[in-house]
């Protein structure tokens, strides 16, 4: 599986739909939100996110949303007073956001990020469609999680097998070793 392909695909159908000029899922990693897939982001804009990680909080759509564990919109992102990434509004141009969580066991894994240059809130509609693509985003998310730990448990039960038969092999030789063995008086 290719998540971050999937996760591309997702995001620009979700933007799409919603007439969003651009959408992200920006994954937790440790404590901060790091981009893992993009559509409609310049690279500018994306240089700057890989360089400045979302700390969940109330200073950005997506920290919010990562924080709080809800939907978050942002009909002008230029009149909201705890609005403070500043430097990426103004590289991207956006007006308008809506970040939903990504949440996985009750905490937020990520958050499905939509913005919009014009100043245009997100209809009722809109927000259900983006919440339904990212459960399908976190859906994608666990079936890669779960496909690499049978992976590994299965290279392990290799390994353990292999170790196993050299084990078994070493004491056939042994034992025969011993019956070929000729006393001597």
């Amino acid at each position: 599986f290719d998540l971050k392909t999937v996760l591309n695909a997702l995001v620009e159908s979700v933007a799409r739909l919603c007439e969003s000029d651009m959408a992200a899922i920006p994954r937790l990693i440790g404590s901060d939100l790091h981009q893992f897939a993009s559509y409609g982001y310049t690279p500018d804009f994306q240089e700057f996110l890989e360089r400045h990680p979302i700390v969940p909080g109330r200073g950005t759509a997506a920290g919010r949303a990562a924080l709080e564990g809800i939907i978050v919109h942002i009909p002008d992102v230029l009149a909201d007073r705890e609005y403070t990434l500043t430097e990426g509004q103004r590289i991207a141009g956006y007006r308008t956001l809506l970040a939903v969580p990504l949440m996985r066991e009750g905490a937020a894994i990520g958050v499905l990020v939509m913005a919009r240059i014009a100043q245009r809130p997100f209809t009722p509609k809109q927000m259900e469609l983006a919440s339904t693509f990212a459960d399908q985003a976190v859906i994608a998310i666990e079936n890669v999680r779960l496909f690499n730990e049978l992976r590994e448990k299965n290279r392990a039960l290799s390994e353990s097998l292999e170790q196993q038969t050299a084990t078994s092999e070493i004491l056939r030789v042994i034992s025969e070793s011993q019956t070929n063995v000729q006393p001597v008086f």
